[in-house]
Protein backbone atom coordinates (compact mmCIF):
# COMPACT_ATOMS: atom_id res chain seq x y z
CA UNK A 1 0.00 0.00 0.00
CA UNK A 2 1.45 3.41 -0.94
CA UNK A 3 2.17 5.90 1.83
CA UNK A 4 -0.34 8.45 0.60
CA UNK A 5 -3.06 5.81 0.31
CA UNK A 6 -2.47 4.71 3.88
CA UNK A 7 -2.73 8.30 5.07
CA UNK A 8 -5.94 8.81 3.16
CA UNK A 9 -7.35 5.57 4.53
CA UNK A 10 -6.79 6.69 8.12
CA UNK A 11 -8.67 9.90 7.51
CA UNK A 12 -11.55 8.13 5.82
CA UNK A 13 -11.83 6.04 8.96
CA UNK A 14 -12.03 9.06 11.21
CA UNK A 15 -14.38 10.84 8.84
CA UNK A 16 -16.74 7.88 8.89
CA UNK A 17 -16.75 7.74 12.67
CA UNK A 18 -17.22 11.47 13.00
CA UNK A 19 -20.15 11.65 10.58
CA UNK A 20 -21.90 8.50 11.87
CA UNK A 21 -21.50 8.90 15.61
CA UNK A 22 -20.74 12.55 16.40
CA UNK A 23 -22.84 13.67 19.33
CA UNK A 24 -24.02 10.21 20.30
CA UNK A 25 -20.82 8.51 21.41
CA UNK A 26 -20.03 8.44 25.10
CA UNK A 27 -16.59 7.01 25.66
CA UNK A 28 -14.38 6.76 28.71
CA UNK A 29 -10.75 7.69 28.24
CA UNK A 30 -7.98 7.61 30.76
CA UNK A 31 -6.09 10.78 31.50
CA UNK A 32 -3.48 11.22 28.76
CA UNK A 33 -0.91 12.16 31.36
CA UNK A 34 -1.32 8.74 32.97
CA UNK A 35 -0.69 6.87 29.73
CA UNK A 36 1.35 8.94 27.32
CA UNK A 37 2.77 12.48 27.22
CA UNK A 38 0.42 15.14 25.81
CA UNK A 39 0.91 16.26 22.23
CA UNK A 40 3.24 19.23 21.92
CA UNK A 41 3.75 21.39 18.87
CA UNK A 42 3.57 20.69 15.15
CA UNK A 43 0.86 18.81 13.31
CA UNK A 44 0.31 16.40 16.23
CA UNK A 45 -1.73 19.16 17.87
CA UNK A 46 -4.50 18.39 15.38
CA UNK A 47 -5.37 14.93 16.78
CA UNK A 48 -9.19 14.72 16.62
CA UNK A 49 -9.69 12.52 19.69
CA UNK A 50 -11.92 15.11 21.40
CA UNK A 51 -14.56 14.38 18.76
CA UNK A 52 -14.82 10.87 20.17
CA UNK A 53 -14.99 12.01 23.76
CA UNK A 54 -17.59 14.75 23.65
CA UNK A 55 -20.91 15.74 22.10
CA UNK A 56 -21.12 17.77 18.89
CA UNK A 57 -21.39 21.24 20.46
CA UNK A 58 -18.73 20.60 23.05
CA UNK A 59 -16.47 18.97 20.46
CA UNK A 60 -16.60 22.01 18.20
CA UNK A 61 -15.68 24.28 21.11
CA UNK A 62 -12.92 21.88 22.17
CA UNK A 63 -11.37 22.09 18.72
CA UNK A 64 -11.25 25.88 18.95
CA UNK A 65 -9.93 25.95 22.52
CA UNK A 66 -7.62 22.93 22.61
CA UNK A 67 -6.43 22.44 19.04
CA UNK A 68 -6.61 25.96 17.58
CA UNK A 69 -8.41 24.61 14.57
CA UNK A 70 -12.13 24.61 13.89
CA UNK A 71 -14.13 21.46 13.38
CA UNK A 72 -15.26 22.69 9.98
CA UNK A 73 -11.73 23.22 8.75
CA UNK A 74 -10.67 19.76 9.85
CA UNK A 75 -13.69 18.08 8.30
CA UNK A 76 -13.09 19.99 5.08
CA UNK A 77 -9.56 18.57 4.99
CA UNK A 78 -10.95 15.08 5.44
CA UNK A 79 -13.51 15.69 2.70
CA UNK A 80 -10.79 16.74 0.26
CA UNK A 81 -8.79 13.60 0.90
CA UNK A 82 -11.78 11.32 0.43
CA UNK A 83 -12.78 13.06 -2.82
CA UNK A 84 -9.28 13.14 -4.22
CA UNK A 85 -8.70 9.52 -3.31
CA UNK A 86 -11.63 8.37 -5.45
CA UNK A 87 -11.38 10.87 -8.33
CA UNK A 88 -9.19 10.07 -11.35
CA UNK A 89 -9.18 13.33 -13.35
CA UNK A 90 -5.97 15.12 -14.25
CA UNK A 91 -7.12 18.21 -12.35
CA UNK A 92 -7.65 16.20 -9.20
CA UNK A 93 -4.29 14.51 -9.58
CA UNK A 94 -2.66 17.95 -9.69
CA UNK A 95 -4.69 19.08 -6.73
CA UNK A 96 -3.62 15.98 -4.87
CA UNK A 97 0.01 16.82 -5.56
CA UNK A 98 -0.62 20.29 -4.17
CA UNK A 99 -1.85 18.69 -0.97
CA UNK A 100 1.13 16.36 -0.70
CA UNK A 101 2.93 18.53 1.83
CA UNK A 102 -0.13 18.60 4.06
CA UNK A 103 -0.41 14.82 3.72
CA UNK A 104 3.17 14.43 4.91
CA UNK A 105 2.45 16.62 7.92
CA UNK A 106 -0.66 14.64 8.72
CA UNK A 107 1.30 11.39 8.53
CA UNK A 108 3.65 12.74 11.19
CA UNK A 109 0.98 12.36 13.85
CA UNK A 110 -0.50 9.08 12.64
CA UNK A 111 1.15 7.31 15.57
CA UNK A 112 -0.21 9.97 17.90
CA UNK A 113 -3.68 9.13 16.60
CA UNK A 114 -3.13 5.44 17.25
CA UNK A 115 -1.93 6.11 20.80
CA UNK A 116 -4.76 8.44 21.67
CA UNK A 117 -7.26 6.17 19.94
CA UNK A 118 -6.12 3.42 22.30
CA UNK A 119 -6.61 5.70 25.27
CA UNK A 120 -10.02 6.81 24.02
CA UNK A 121 -11.81 3.77 22.64
CA UNK A 122 -9.67 1.15 24.32
CA UNK A 123 -7.09 -1.37 23.24
CA UNK A 124 -9.68 -3.73 21.74
CA UNK A 125 -10.78 -1.31 19.01
CA UNK A 126 -7.34 0.18 18.43
CA UNK A 127 -5.75 -3.26 18.09
CA UNK A 128 -8.45 -4.35 15.66
CA UNK A 129 -7.80 -1.25 13.54
CA UNK A 130 -4.04 -1.74 13.54
CA UNK A 131 -4.29 -5.45 12.71
CA UNK A 132 -6.63 -4.80 9.79
CA UNK A 133 -4.42 -1.95 8.56
CA UNK A 134 -1.28 -4.07 8.61
CA UNK A 135 -2.92 -6.83 6.59
CA UNK A 136 -3.99 -4.30 3.94
CA UNK A 137 -7.68 -4.06 4.77
CA UNK A 138 -9.73 -1.62 2.75
CA UNK A 139 -10.92 1.64 4.21
CA UNK A 140 -14.46 0.23 4.21
CA UNK A 141 -13.37 -2.71 6.38
CA UNK A 142 -11.68 -0.38 8.85
CA UNK A 143 -14.67 1.94 8.89
CA UNK A 144 -16.84 -1.05 9.78
CA UNK A 145 -14.71 -1.70 12.87
CA UNK A 146 -15.40 1.80 14.11
CA UNK A 147 -19.06 1.67 13.11
CA UNK A 148 -19.45 -1.58 15.05
CA UNK A 149 -17.91 0.20 18.00
CA UNK A 150 -20.34 3.08 17.54
CA UNK A 151 -23.25 0.63 17.53
CA UNK A 152 -22.10 -1.16 20.66
CA UNK A 153 -21.48 2.25 22.17
CA UNK A 154 -18.84 1.13 24.64
CA UNK A 155 -15.63 -0.73 25.09
CA UNK A 156 -15.55 -3.16 28.00
CA UNK A 157 -13.63 -0.58 30.03
CA UNK A 158 -16.12 2.05 28.93
CA UNK A 159 -18.98 0.06 30.45
CA UNK A 160 -17.28 0.11 33.82
CA UNK A 161 -16.37 3.77 33.42
CA UNK A 162 -20.05 4.62 33.09
CA UNK A 163 -20.85 2.54 36.16
CA UNK A 164 -18.09 4.31 38.05
CA UNK A 165 -19.35 7.70 36.98
CA UNK A 166 -22.85 6.79 38.13
CA UNK A 167 -21.45 5.91 41.54
CA UNK A 168 -19.58 9.20 41.75
CA UNK A 169 -16.05 7.86 41.36
CA UNK A 170 -13.64 10.27 39.71
CA UNK A 171 -11.70 9.58 36.52
CA UNK A 172 -8.48 9.78 38.55
CA UNK A 173 -9.71 6.98 40.76
CA UNK A 174 -10.69 4.82 37.82
CA UNK A 175 -7.46 5.57 35.95
CA UNK A 176 -5.56 3.42 38.46
CA UNK A 177 -7.49 0.31 37.37
CA UNK A 178 -5.15 -1.90 35.38
CA UNK A 179 -5.76 -1.98 31.63
CA UNK A 180 -5.18 -5.73 31.55
CA UNK A 181 -8.21 -6.30 33.77
CA UNK A 182 -10.46 -4.97 30.97
CA UNK A 183 -8.88 -6.93 28.14
CA UNK A 184 -9.73 -10.29 26.57
CA UNK A 185 -7.73 -12.72 24.47
CA UNK A 186 -9.34 -14.61 21.59
CA UNK A 187 -8.67 -18.33 21.35
CA UNK A 188 -9.41 -20.05 18.05
CA UNK A 189 -11.07 -23.42 17.72
CA UNK A 190 -8.55 -26.20 18.16
CA UNK A 191 -7.51 -29.45 19.81
CA UNK A 192 -5.32 -30.18 22.82
CA UNK A 193 -4.44 -32.93 25.25
CA UNK A 194 -6.50 -32.35 28.38
CA UNK A 195 -5.23 -33.80 31.65
CA UNK A 196 -1.71 -34.90 32.55
CA UNK A 197 0.57 -37.69 31.29
CA UNK A 198 1.10 -40.63 33.61
CA UNK A 199 4.68 -39.59 34.32
CA UNK A 200 3.90 -36.01 35.41
CA UNK A 201 5.09 -35.36 38.96
CA UNK A 202 2.40 -35.04 41.63
CA UNK A 203 -0.46 -35.88 39.23
CA UNK A 204 -3.79 -37.04 40.64
CA UNK A 205 -5.93 -39.96 39.53
CA UNK A 206 -8.66 -37.71 38.07
CA UNK A 207 -6.31 -36.19 35.47
CA UNK A 208 -6.48 -38.95 32.84
CA UNK A 209 -5.39 -37.57 29.48
CA UNK A 210 -7.68 -37.40 26.47
CA UNK A 211 -7.75 -35.39 23.28
CA UNK A 212 -10.38 -32.65 23.37
CA UNK A 213 -11.56 -30.42 20.57
CA UNK A 214 -12.86 -26.90 21.14
CA UNK A 215 -15.05 -26.37 18.09
CA UNK A 216 -15.76 -22.65 18.39
CA UNK A 217 -13.54 -19.64 19.09
CA UNK A 218 -14.05 -17.72 22.31
CA UNK A 219 -12.57 -14.80 24.19
CA UNK A 220 -11.34 -15.15 27.76
CA UNK A 221 -10.35 -12.38 30.17
CA UNK A 222 -6.67 -11.69 30.64
CA UNK A 223 -7.21 -11.50 34.39
CA UNK A 224 -9.53 -12.63 37.12
CA UNK A 225 -12.45 -10.30 37.84
CA UNK A 226 -11.26 -7.58 40.19
CA UNK A 227 -12.78 -6.14 43.34
CA UNK A 228 -13.40 -2.86 41.52
CA UNK A 229 -15.29 -4.57 38.71
CA UNK A 230 -17.40 -6.54 41.18
CA UNK A 231 -18.19 -3.42 43.21
CA UNK A 232 -19.24 -1.41 40.15
CA UNK A 233 -21.65 -4.11 38.99
CA UNK A 234 -22.93 -5.41 42.34
CA UNK A 235 -22.56 -2.41 44.66
CA UNK A 236 -20.66 -4.34 47.35
CA UNK A 237 -17.30 -6.00 47.93
CA UNK A 238 -17.40 -9.43 49.57
CA UNK A 239 -13.62 -9.93 49.35
CA UNK A 240 -11.83 -10.97 52.52
CA UNK A 241 -8.86 -8.93 51.37
CA UNK A 242 -10.93 -5.90 50.46
CA UNK A 243 -10.13 -3.95 53.61
CA UNK A 244 -6.49 -4.96 53.85
CA UNK A 245 -4.12 -2.25 52.62
CA UNK A 246 -0.87 -3.95 51.65
CA UNK A 247 0.76 -0.77 50.37
CA UNK A 248 0.58 -1.55 46.64
CA UNK A 249 -1.56 1.50 45.83
CA UNK A 250 -4.75 -0.46 45.20
CA UNK A 251 -6.61 0.48 48.39
CA UNK A 252 -9.76 2.59 47.96
CA UNK A 253 -12.34 3.60 50.55
CA UNK A 254 -15.60 4.78 49.00
CA UNK A 255 -19.12 5.12 50.37
CA UNK A 256 -18.51 2.60 53.11
CA UNK A 257 -16.88 0.07 50.82
CA UNK A 258 -13.24 -0.97 51.18
CA UNK A 259 -11.56 -2.10 47.98
CA UNK A 260 -8.22 -3.29 46.79
CA UNK A 261 -9.16 -2.23 43.30
CA UNK A 262 -6.89 -4.45 41.23
CA UNK A 263 -6.95 -7.47 43.49
CA UNK A 264 -9.19 -10.34 42.41
CA UNK A 265 -12.57 -10.51 44.06
CA UNK A 266 -12.98 -13.61 46.25
CA UNK A 267 -15.46 -15.04 48.74
CA UNK A 268 -18.00 -15.41 45.93
CA UNK A 269 -20.17 -18.52 45.58
CA UNK A 270 -21.16 -20.08 42.28
CA UNK A 271 -24.59 -18.45 42.58
CA UNK A 272 -23.01 -15.08 43.40
CA UNK A 273 -20.96 -15.31 40.23
CA UNK A 274 -24.01 -16.19 38.15
CA UNK A 275 -25.78 -13.11 39.51
CA UNK A 276 -22.80 -10.92 38.56
CA UNK A 277 -22.77 -12.40 35.05
CA UNK A 278 -26.51 -11.87 34.63
CA UNK A 279 -26.19 -8.20 35.52
CA UNK A 280 -23.17 -7.72 33.26
CA UNK A 281 -25.06 -9.28 30.35
CA UNK A 282 -27.86 -6.78 30.90
CA UNK A 283 -25.38 -3.91 30.67
CA UNK A 284 -23.34 -4.90 27.63
CA UNK A 285 -25.27 -4.85 24.32
CA UNK A 286 -22.47 -6.50 22.35
CA UNK A 287 -21.20 -9.52 24.30
CA UNK A 288 -22.60 -12.42 26.31
CA UNK A 289 -20.51 -13.35 29.35
CA UNK A 290 -20.25 -16.67 31.17
CA UNK A 291 -17.84 -18.88 33.07
CA UNK A 292 -15.46 -20.99 31.01
CA UNK A 293 -16.07 -24.70 30.78
CA UNK A 294 -13.35 -26.76 32.40
CA UNK A 295 -12.06 -27.72 28.95
CA UNK A 296 -11.96 -24.09 27.77
CA UNK A 297 -10.15 -23.10 30.95
CA UNK A 298 -7.39 -25.68 30.51
CA UNK A 299 -7.15 -25.00 26.77
CA UNK A 300 -6.59 -21.30 27.48
CA UNK A 301 -4.32 -21.86 30.49
CA UNK A 302 -2.05 -24.24 28.58
CA UNK A 303 -1.96 -21.89 25.58
CA UNK A 304 -0.48 -24.58 23.36
CA UNK A 305 1.85 -26.10 25.97
CA UNK A 306 1.91 -29.70 27.18
CA UNK A 307 4.05 -29.14 30.27
CA UNK A 308 3.00 -29.18 33.93
CA UNK A 309 2.79 -25.39 33.91
CA UNK A 310 2.28 -22.98 31.04
CA UNK A 311 5.96 -22.00 31.26
CA UNK A 312 7.47 -25.50 31.62
CA UNK A 313 7.81 -28.40 34.04
CA UNK A 314 10.18 -26.93 36.61
CA UNK A 315 8.86 -25.13 39.68
CA UNK A 316 11.97 -22.94 39.85
CA UNK A 317 10.32 -20.21 37.77
CA UNK A 318 6.92 -20.50 39.45
CA UNK A 319 7.40 -17.40 41.60
CA UNK A 320 7.77 -15.35 38.43
CA UNK A 321 4.39 -16.54 37.17
CA UNK A 322 2.29 -17.18 40.26
CA UNK A 323 1.20 -15.79 43.60
CA UNK A 324 1.14 -18.93 45.75
CA UNK A 325 2.04 -20.36 49.15
CA UNK A 326 5.78 -19.72 48.86
CA UNK A 327 5.58 -16.01 47.99
CA UNK A 328 2.07 -14.71 48.68
CA UNK A 329 2.49 -13.42 52.20
CA UNK A 330 -0.84 -15.14 52.86
CA UNK A 331 -2.89 -12.83 50.67
CA UNK A 332 -4.00 -12.08 47.14
CA UNK A 333 -1.98 -9.75 44.96
CA UNK A 334 -2.91 -7.30 42.23
CA UNK A 335 -3.88 -9.07 39.00
CA UNK A 336 -1.29 -9.02 36.21
CA UNK A 337 1.56 -8.65 38.70
CA UNK A 338 3.27 -11.80 37.49
CA UNK A 339 4.34 -12.99 34.04
CA UNK A 340 1.51 -14.10 31.73
CA UNK A 341 1.18 -17.41 29.94
CA UNK A 342 2.20 -17.61 26.24
CA UNK A 343 -1.14 -16.15 25.13
CA UNK A 344 -1.13 -13.25 27.57
CA UNK A 345 -3.35 -14.61 30.37
CA UNK A 346 -2.32 -13.69 33.89
CA UNK A 347 -2.68 -15.69 37.12
CA UNK A 348 -3.73 -18.96 35.53
CA UNK A 349 -1.43 -20.33 38.21
CA UNK A 350 -2.25 -19.07 41.69
CA UNK A 351 -3.71 -15.88 43.18
CA UNK A 352 -7.28 -17.22 43.46
CA UNK A 353 -9.06 -20.39 42.41
CA UNK A 354 -11.31 -19.84 39.41
CA UNK A 355 -14.84 -21.19 39.14
CA UNK A 356 -15.64 -23.19 36.00
CA UNK A 357 -19.12 -23.93 34.71
CA UNK A 358 -18.87 -27.74 35.03
CA UNK A 359 -20.05 -30.08 37.74
CA UNK A 360 -17.15 -32.20 38.98
CA UNK A 361 -16.79 -35.89 38.22
CA UNK A 362 -13.72 -38.05 38.76
CA UNK A 363 -13.56 -39.41 35.22
CA UNK A 364 -14.79 -36.74 32.81
CA UNK A 365 -15.72 -37.75 29.28
CA UNK A 366 -16.46 -36.04 26.01
CA UNK A 367 -14.10 -35.18 23.19
CA UNK A 368 -15.86 -32.22 21.57
CA UNK A 369 -16.77 -29.18 23.71
CA UNK A 370 -17.27 -31.20 26.91
CA UNK A 371 -19.32 -29.49 29.63
CA UNK A 372 -19.19 -32.09 32.39
CA UNK A 373 -22.04 -34.13 33.91
CA UNK A 374 -25.58 -32.85 34.23
CA UNK A 375 -25.43 -32.66 38.01
CA UNK A 376 -23.37 -33.35 41.10
CA UNK A 377 -22.42 -32.10 44.53
CA UNK A 378 -19.30 -30.09 43.64
CA UNK A 379 -18.32 -27.61 40.96
CA UNK A 380 -14.92 -27.51 39.28
CA UNK A 381 -12.40 -24.85 40.22
CA UNK A 382 -9.04 -24.43 38.55
CA UNK A 383 -5.66 -22.76 38.89
CA UNK A 384 -4.82 -22.99 42.59
CA UNK A 385 -4.45 -19.97 44.83
CA UNK A 386 -2.26 -17.89 47.10
CA UNK A 387 -2.82 -20.48 49.85
CA UNK A 388 -1.66 -23.57 47.95
CA UNK A 389 1.67 -25.13 47.04
CA UNK A 390 3.18 -25.71 43.61
CA UNK A 391 1.67 -29.12 42.80
CA UNK A 392 -1.87 -27.71 42.99
CA UNK A 393 -1.03 -24.94 40.52
CA UNK A 394 -0.35 -27.35 37.65
CA UNK A 395 -2.36 -26.80 34.46
CA UNK A 396 -4.07 -30.20 34.80
CA UNK A 397 -4.94 -30.03 38.50
CA UNK A 398 -8.69 -30.29 39.10
CA UNK A 399 -10.07 -28.63 42.21
CA UNK A 400 -13.64 -29.13 43.40
CA UNK A 401 -15.82 -27.31 45.88
CA UNK A 402 -19.45 -27.01 46.97
CA UNK A 403 -21.35 -24.46 44.85
CA UNK A 404 -22.19 -22.52 48.01
CA UNK A 405 -18.60 -22.15 49.17
CA UNK A 406 -17.27 -18.62 49.65
CA UNK A 407 -13.59 -19.05 50.36
CA UNK A 408 -11.12 -16.20 50.69
CA UNK A 409 -9.18 -17.67 47.78
CA UNK A 410 -12.06 -18.40 45.40
CA UNK A 411 -12.75 -16.06 42.46
CA UNK A 412 -13.40 -16.32 38.73
CA UNK A 413 -12.48 -15.31 35.20
CA UNK A 414 -14.92 -14.54 32.37
CA UNK A 415 -15.44 -15.87 28.87
CA UNK A 416 -17.39 -13.87 26.32
CA UNK A 417 -18.86 -14.34 22.86
CA UNK A 418 -20.58 -11.92 20.51
CA UNK A 419 -24.34 -11.68 20.97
Amino acid sequence: MKTNEMQIQWFRIFAALIFTSLGSLSVFAQSNSAVCPPATGGPSDKVPVVILQKGATEAAKAFEDERSITKNKYLETLRKFVILHTAKTEANRKAQEALQLEAIELAAFQQQIVTQLTNTVGAEVAEALMTSWKRGATAEEQEKILKDFAISGKTYRGLFADLAKAKGLSEDQIASAKNESFEFVEFPAGEFMMGSPSNEANRDSDEAQRRVRISKPFEIAKTEVTQLQWYLVMGNNPAYFGSRNNGDGDALEYQGASLNMNHPVEKVSFADVQDYIRRLNEIDPKYTYRLPTEAEWEYAARAGTNSAYSFGDSTLALSEHANFYDNSGSQTRSVASKKPNPKGLYDVHGNVWEWCGDWYCKSPTGEIDPTGPDGGSSRVMRGGSWYYSAQVLRSAYRGRVSPGDRGGDLGFRLVRTLK
